[in-house]
């Protein structure tokens, strides 16, 4: 009488079945629990690692000259060194006299960079960082282009 007035004990792992709808117990449960357990442990691990990195490098300025042409080229970060991508890119077209057009993240929304112009591309509240950079120049021209960014 008093164990039906106790409340029932819950566990933190919900009940596991099988195809037939029977409850899986003894080493098959043991075995889906562990494992579990690990890919939990190694998401929280691999969270912690990128929060450590991101910190890191948090503030730190980089500067990168690129030489752009007619031919399509990537600057990818993820692909380099400190292998981050940056929060904010400052873009300057140094010349010599042609206008530069560059993407951020995907090879198409090109925007014109003027000679001698500078433009900020902001990215502390989106959703995602500047991980890629595309440039080209018009058919037979080429530039210099300068990329402070901040990680």
């Amino acid at each position: 009488m008093t164990e039906e007035l106790l409340p029932a004990k819950r566990s933190i792992i919900p009940e596991v079945v099988d195809e037939e709808g029977r409850k899986i117990t003894g080493p098959e449960m043991e075995a889906v629990t562990g494992l579990v357990t690990q890919l939990a442990q190694v998401a929280q691990l691999a969270r912690i690692r990128k929060a450590l990195e991101r910190e890191q490098f948090e503030g730190r300025v980089d500067t990168m000259t690129l030489s752009a042409t007619d031919s399509q080229a990537v600057l990818d970060l993820l692909d380099r060194w400190p292998y981050s991508p940056l929060v904010t890119a400052y873009i300057t077209n140094d010349g010599p006299k042609y206008d530069v057009l560059i993407a951020i993240n995907d090879p198409y929304r090109w925007m014109t960079i003027k000679n001698s112009e500078t433009r900020t591309i902001d990215h502390t509240k989106a959703k995602r960082r500047i991980e890629r950079i595309y440039y080209k120049c018009n058919s037979g021209e080429t530039a210099s282009v300068r990329v402070e960014g901040e990680y």
